[in-house]
């Protein structure tokens, strides 16, 4: 009787220490699997590159920490339709010549034509005449944080004046959500190089160094491809420009202006003479504090993007004798890019003074400024 009820007693014992160890397993398996689920949402990469990618939400994000600030580079659904719909409806002025997808057959037929009507081209900041669209939407979506959210149709509604609420979300339903959910590998591979490319904490004190100017707080970089190989700045800290390896969205020539300001122009030797002229621009009007500042930003970024920019001029001519007889040239490439931002008749005076100021610069940022104005102006007369 005894023999029986020990052995019954070891069999439940047995049973016991099996159930829990099963239990166990169940419990490690299920843990695993969760974590395996977050790792497919949320991916982690633990390199010097940190890219975190989002795969739920489609999106993918640097963040760069300073010693008075951080930089944040986001490549996200919400910018990118934004940008997307702005040139589609020819509010981007002068910016975004040359997108790929403006003639795409099922892109065009996402734009409303009622819409299309009343804003094209009238985006005020882009100089235009009476729509404001760029400033109030790119407040909502960077002091709000939009662009971290899931995009979904009422953010969209919420986030623009109208009618271009009605624009968003017509492109967004009509063409973007496929597009951007069918073509988010391809970008985020493109987020990747030129994430490794850029070093942004070494180009941002290049920038420093040069201007003479120390980057304070957070700077917000958005990649998007309807710039099409140019770029925006909105308010103090945002730089919105091409994504890729051999461009950086922005973020040297945008953040160049973003630590100038124009700050320089308020030195009173170049106010008082630039008060005894009288001067005038076919594009920039009366704003010689615009144009000379661009000049300058154009030949320092070549500068800070000195490899990047030699790489983009490689892959532009090679195997091309059409661009290279255009092209001949490193220095002719240069010289289309002051072309481009509208200062090309400045380039014989910025170019040689900047690539000075680069090899020394020890000479106060205004004392450059006023060097290259008294020389352009001297020359225009």
């Amino acid at each position: 009787m005894d023999n029986r009820h020990s052995t019954t007693m070891a069999k439940r014992m047995i049973l016991f220490m099996l159930i829990l160890f099963l239990a166990a397993v169940n419990c490690t398996t299920l843990l695993e699997a969760q974590a395996r689920e977050q790792r497919s949402s949320v991916e982690q990469i633990e390199d010097q590159n940190a890219v975190r990618v989002d795969r739920t939400k489609k999106m993918a994000e640097v963040v760069v920490s300073l010693p008075k600030g951080k930089v944040v580079v986001s490549l996200n659904p919400l910018v990118n339709l934004f940008v997307h719909t702005m040139n589609m409806y020819d509010l981007l002025g002068l910016h975004g010549r040359g997108y790929r997808l403006k003639n795409d057959i099922l892109a065009k037929k996402a734009v409303d034509v009622q819409v299309y009507e009343l804003i094209a081209g009238k985006e005020k900041y882009f100089g235009g005449s009476s729509v404001e669209i760029y400033s109030p939407t790119m407040n909502s979506i960077v002091t709000k944080e939009r662009y971290r959210e899931n995009l979904i149709e009422p953010l969209l509604a919420d986030i623009s004046p109208p009618p271009f609420d009605i624009a968003l979300i017509k492109s967004w339903n009509d063409f973007y959500r496929t597009y951007w959910n069918e073509n988010f590998d391809r970008l985020l591979k493109e987020f990747r190089q030129m994430n490794a490319s850029m070093k942004w904490e070494h180009k941002l004190k290049q920038m420093e160094k040069y201007t003479g100017i120390e980057w304070s707080g957070q700077m917000i970089v958005f990649p998007v491809e309807a710039t099409a190989q140019s770029a925006l700045k909105w308010g103090d800290n945002v730089c919105i420009g091409t994504i890729g390896k051999h461009y950086g969205a922005g973020f040297v020539h945008e953040g160049l202006h973003l630590l100038l300001k124009e700050q320089w122009a308020q030195n009173p030797r170049i106010r008082s003479y630039m008060a005894k002229r009288s001067f005038h621009d076919d594009f920039w009007g009366t704003m010689w504090e615009h144009k000379y500042e661009q000049a300058v930003v154009v030949a320092l970024d070549m500068h800070v993007r000195r490899q990047m920019m030699r790489d983009r001029y490689r892959a532009y001519t090679e195997g091309r004798p059409d661009r290279k007889a255009k092209f001949p040239t490193y220095s002719d490439f240069i010289k289309r890019y002051f072309d481009g931002c509208m200062v090309g008749d400045l380039f014989d005076t910025t170019w040689p003074l900047v690539n000075a100021h680069v090899a020394d610069p020890q000479e106060a940022f205004e004392d450059l400024m006023f060097r290259l104005i008294v020389e352009a102006e001297e020359k225009a007369n």
